[in-house]
């Protein structure tokens, strides 16, 4: 399952951003919130981040409440690593939270070409 977040991220381009490369960019949850709400309706993507990001942190970070305003700077980058006809993608997320800064990598292989669906599968950096 997918929050609409990453849905809008990987079937629609939602949100992409120019950024001198052919590889995508895009900005993910800018709340430590949002990510945390993705986590908990079980997303795929959403819930491997957090999990890294408590890794990181040192321990869990389940105060999280609906007013929480604190900040997370979550960029994404989808690109090819080495195309070839049946291209397997490589979508890697840098994210910032006070002084912890971490790095995970998802392979993707579309499934679906009309409706862009992938399936994931999570590296660690």
């Amino acid at each position: 399952m997918l929050c609409h977040t990453c849905s809008g991220m990987l079937r629609m381009q939602n949100g992409k951003q120019w950024r001198g490369t052919y590889d995508l960019h895009f900005d993910h949850h800018k709340l430590l919130r949002d990510l945390f709400c993705s986590k908990e309706m079980n997303c795929g993507i959403c819930r491997v981040l957090f999990e890294e990001l408590e890794n990181k942190h040192g321990s869990r970070l389940d105060d999280v409440e609906m007013d929480d305003t604190r900040t997370i700077n979550i960029r994404a980058f989808l690109f090819i690593p080495n195309p070839r006809e049946d291209p397997l993608y490589c979508l890697t997320f840098k994210f910032c939270y006070g002084q912890i800064q971490c790095q995970r990598a998802f392979v993707l292989r579309e499934t679906c070409k009309l409706l862009n669906i992938f399936k994931i599968r999570s590296l660690r950096m």
